[in-house]
């Protein structure tokens, strides 16, 4: 995702709680 080149860390929570929270539908 772009918003990685602007912030790893938020960007990599930000991710895994997506995946998370999609997977949990």
């Amino acid at each position: 995702m772009l918003f990685d080149l602007s912030v790893n860390k938020s960007s990599t929570i930000a991710e895994m709680f997506s995946l998370w929270w999609a997977a949990e539908g």
